[in-house]
């Protein structure tokens, strides 16, 4: 049985940050140019935020999933983010 595809994306969320879905459903988070994590989907409206290296970091509905990814990459990676940030 094949996997239903869906219809690729890429979606502006904030500044520098964008959200792309794949046509087989992988859904990246993507934060000036750098892959930082993931959403997994998860039981009903809940997604699973994931942050690169493969770290997770709880379910959250869609929007606070990526919210909590790009805070958390942030706070990780705050003066690289600076540098780029301000460029």
């Amino acid at each position: 049985m094949t996997r239903p595809r869906v219809r690729p994306y890429t979606r502006k969320i904030m500044p520098g940050v964008f959200v792309r879905r794949s046509a087989s459903g992988t859904v990246s988070i993507v934060d000036h140019g750098r892959l930082i994590g993931w959403l997994h989907a998860s039981y009903g409206a809940d997604w699973k935020a994931v942050l690169l290296p493969g770290t997770e970091l709880g379910k959250f509905k869609e929007e606070d999933a990526i919210r909590a990814v790009v805070r958390a990459y942030r706070v990780q990676h705050k003066e690289e983010v600076a540098e780029y940030v301000s460029a």
